[in-house]
């Protein structure tokens, strides 16, 4: 969800208009990195909802790269890579001089800035997928609304969504590829001043439109989507009802159509921004709610048959804006932000070992304050986390890399 969206008409109300304000000023430019395989067909036990765990091992956590963090204006938003170690990081630059998407290699121990995108492509990159060294795919928005970028081993080229051929009001948060001709993009699009999920299918040769199922909300929308084998693909977002409060919003495409798929229910303003499929009947899906206007975290798992609630650890566990999760061998991690015990914004980690959910390292230093958009598992490189930091000298990239 982006705070555009929520200039919706429809919208109204002094009441609720600051409720969708506090979630949006909440709200990380996040997406995780793409899920392109299953690494395990039995479900794992998301343990008790009550549980409180100790953290991880002190020895494997994230650390700060100095070299690519702390740029100016720069937000990174997503990482994908691959077991090979190819890794691709998108985001924006808001310098007004310079602003416009970015696109940073991970390559040979370095990172290399990519070439800026034409003035006809998206200007925000929000999320990406990595398939291999001569194949990526990028997605975000710009003046044409949704959009979407293609990496050919050589450079990116922008290549016309079906959304911006037929409406220029729109927002892609979301990629995942199951190959080079079976990628999936999900996002907003505004019609009739009305938000509603916007779903778009690569088949090799174009984008096209994929019929969202019917919603009874006055605004809804997709923040990231999944995918894995058996043609099961899983997309999250939120929707808002006739009670104008935003409900958590999972689908489902089971091969031939989607469908919107039970959720439990929450009970004040929420939304989910980040899905990973783990097997067949092992799914996660992330995000974070607001009570009495504090973030809390919101954890769901899919055991093949219902969602249900689980917890992260700690007091931080329990208070964090999850942004994005992705599976890492047999289990997943989990980034995003969270207010320490001086109510500094932190960014924080979570690894599940197909047991419990335990807490990693992933510190900034000082009194620096950021937060973690995505992460991805890049082969021998290990993890590779990326977000934003905020120093003195304004905002700027973060970049975290550890085990």
């Amino acid at each position: 969800m982006h705070a555009r969206e929520g200039t919706s008409s429809l919208l109204t109300g002094s009441r609720f208009v600051r409720r969708l304000v506090a979630i949006a000023a909440l709200l990380l430019t996040t997406t995780t990195a793409a899920a392109c395989s299953w690494s395990g067909s039995n479900h794992a036990n998301p343990g008790s909802p009550t549980e409180d765990r100790a953290a991880g091992p002190a020895d494997c956590g994230l650390e700060v790269d100095v070299s690519a963090t702390g740029t100016h204006a720069e937000i990174l938003s997503a990482v994908s890579g691959n077991r090979a170690g190819q890794v691709w990081a998108v985001g924006a630059q808001y310098e007004a001089s310079k602003s416009g998407a970015v696109m940073q290699r991970w390559t040979g121990g370095k990172w290399q800035t990519a070439s800026a995108l034409p003035g006809s492509g998206p200007h925000e990159l929000e999320d990406v997928a990595v398939l291999s060294s001569g194949n990526a795919w990028a997605v975000g928005s710009g003046p044409a609304g949704a959009g979407s970028v293609h990496w050919d081993g050589s450079m990116w080229r922008v290549v016309p969504t079906a959304q911006t051929q037929s409406i220029a009001h729109g927002d892609l948060t979301g990629v995942a590829a199951a190959g080079p001709h079976d990628v999936w993009a999900v996002g907003t699009t505004l019609t009739d001043r009305v938000n509603s999920p916007l779903i778009e299918h690569w088949d090799g040769t174009s984008w096209s439109l994929v019929k969202a199922p019917h919603l009874p909300s006055s605004s809804s929308g997709l923040r990231d989507v999944a995918v894995g084998d058996g043609r099961k693909v899983w997309a999250v977002g939120w929707i808002v009802g006739r009670d104008r409060v935003f409900r958590i919003l999972t689908e489902r495409w089971d091969g031939a159509a989607w469908s919107r798929v039970r959720t439990p229910p929450i009970q004040s303003d929420a939304t989910l921004s980040s899905v990973a499929a783990l097997g067949p009947d092992d799914v996660w899906a992330a995000g974070w709610s607001l009570q009495r206007d504090r973030p809390q975290s919101l954890l769901l798992h899919w055991d093949g048959e219902t969602w249900r609630r689980s917890l992260l650890p700690g007091p931080e566990g329990a208070r964090a804006r999850v942004s994005a999760l992705i599976p890492v061998g047999d289990g997943a991690v989990a980034v995003g932000q969270a207010q320490d015990s001086q109510g500094v914004l932190r960014p924080v980690a979570f690894r599940w070992d197909r047991s419990s959910w335990s807490q990693m390292r992933a510190a900034v230093g000082g009194s620096s304050e950021g937060g973690l958009n995505g992460v991805t598992s890049a082969g021998p490189d290990g993890l590779i986390a990326v977000g934003s930091v905020r120093t003195s000298q304004g905002n700027g990239s973060l970049v975290e890399r550890g085990c």
